[in-house]
């Protein structure tokens, strides 16, 4: 499936909604001849909170309303959108139209506590 950008996600929580699989560390690439996009994301309603690997270890960024995130698709990356996510974001995916988000095998260690003190939060 090749989807049109740019493209405006609203995202409210909902335990229908599995996305564990955007919170583990990937990289957005085309696999045919190793092509990346890079995606930008400006952050309309809410808070989005990513996962970037920086300098070899797992950094957390939460990225408020009115901010806008970048990051080229070599990057290893995630981001947490759970039962508790609410947010509105304008995505721009810049590359070839169609590519995969593929899985770098690198373990999370926030991710755990990151989705315990957003339930927490919630309540």
């Amino acid at each position: 499936t090749v989807l049109e950008y740019p493209k405006v996600f609203r995202i409210e929580g909902s335990p229908d909604f599995p996305t564990d699989f955007l919170a583990r560390l990937h990289v957005l690439r085309r696999k045919s001849d190793n092509a990346c996009g890079e995606e930008f994301v400006k952050v309309l309603n809410g808070a989005v909170t990513w996962f970037m690997v920086v300098e070899q270890e797992v950094a957390k960024v939460a990225v408020p309303k009115g901010w806008q995130i970048f990051y080229h698709g070599f990057v290893e990356h995630g981001a947490l959108i759970d039962s508790v996510a609410d947010f509105v974001t304008c995505t721009q995916i810049i590359g070839p139209p169609e590519w995969e988000l593929v899985p770098t095998g690198r373990e999370n260690p926030l991710l755990e506590d990151a989705k315990k003190s957003r339930l927490e939060g919630a309540k």
